[in-house]
């Protein structure tokens, strides 16, 4: 039996039997004697390492060319589901770039609200220290 080129990169990634199963629609005999093929030794037993905030955030996003990361789902719930824990895209996106919890709301700093860019996010005291900047530099707003 040829081995597929398409459930060896997928076992190489460190993908589930289930996983492979589902994706590529294949039976378990399949993923079985390729993982025999490629001499790669069976699963672990126990549950799948949970993903990591960025990675949980990048498969919910289209990155565009300008950088920013554009939520795939309904723009009123950029909601994550975390290791238990519920958070908006915009905060992990926050938590990700800066390795802290924002202060206040955060907003992206480009002109796409459903952006979640890390890079993009600011919090309230971010906002307000531009804004300071801005009204040194050319007085305040009117």
């Amino acid at each position: 039996m040829k081995v597929r080129a398409d459930i060896a990169a997928m076992l190489r990634d460190g993908h589930t039997q289930t996983d492979i199963m589902a994706t590529l629609h294949v039976g378990p005999h399949i993923v079985t004697h390729t993982r025999r093929a490629l001499h790669l030794t069976g699963q672990r037993p126990g549950r799948k390492p949970l993903p990591t905030l960025e990675q949980a955030l990048r498969e919910r996003v289209t990155i565009t060319a300008e950088g920013c990361w554009m939520w795939n789902g309904p723009a009123t719930f950029q909601m994550l589901n975390h290791r238990g824990a519920r958070i908006t895209a915009r905060r992990a996106g926050f938590t990700i770039r800066w390795g802290r919890d924002p202060a206040g709301t955060v907003t992206p700093g480009c002109e796409h609200p459903n952006c979640a860019a890390p890079d993009h996010m600011q919090d309230r005291p971010m906002r307000e220290q531009l804004n300071a900047q801005y009204a040194a530099i050319f007085g305040p707003a009117t």
